[in-house]
């Protein structure tokens, strides 16, 4: 407020940069002091505008957990200097090539992404399937894992011996 002590004072002139502001305060650092400054002292010049967000969101540690008759668990750990908006884990199975593939969408939480995959949605099918990772962060920056294999088999599966197989 205007009755509080005088902690500095800026130059006539001088540029400085408001990072926050409430009424007719500004928030503002001039010399390592930080403090307010009534805007009515001040005349706007232009926004700041903010950095440009190139780094990627980064994906490691990623795994299959959770493999049974049902499906199976992907997670990973995820990070990004500006945060992770989005992750995705688009799955096929080796059978169909791609023609099968559905995106998921994970959840993430304190750094790390999961999501289970359900053979049930692929008609139970017995196999190979495969699952990517994607990570975006809110500049649009997208990274991928390596895909991830498992084999999965519903219970009750039937297989044929291409050989002479001993029980």
């Amino acid at each position: 407020s205007s009755g509080s002590n005088v902690i500095g004072e800026i130059p006539n002139g001088t540029e400085i940069k408001v990072t926050a502001y409430e009424g007719n305060w500004g928030k503002t650092t001039y010399n390592g002091v930080t403090g307010w400054v009534s805007m009515s002292y001040l005349t706007y010049v232009s926004a700041i505008p903010e950095e440009k967000d190139e780094e990627a969101p980064v994906i490691s540690d990623a795994k299959i957990t959770n493999l049974d008759t049902t499906g199976y668990t992907v997670s990973c750990k995820v990070s990004d200097n500006k945060g992770v908006t989005k992750i995705i884990f688009p799955t096929w199975t080796d059978a169909g090539g791609q023609d099968d593939i559905k995106w998921y969408v994970g959840s993430v939480s304190n750094g790390s992404a999961t999501y289970r995959i359900n053979i049930s949605e692929f008609n139970n099918a017995g196999g190979l399937y495969n699952t990517h990772i994607y990570a975006y962060d809110a500049a649009g920056n997208q990274s991928a894992a390596t895909t991830l294999s498992t084999t999965v088999y519903p219970t009750g599966f039937t297989l044929v011996s291409g050989s002479n197989a001993t029980l």
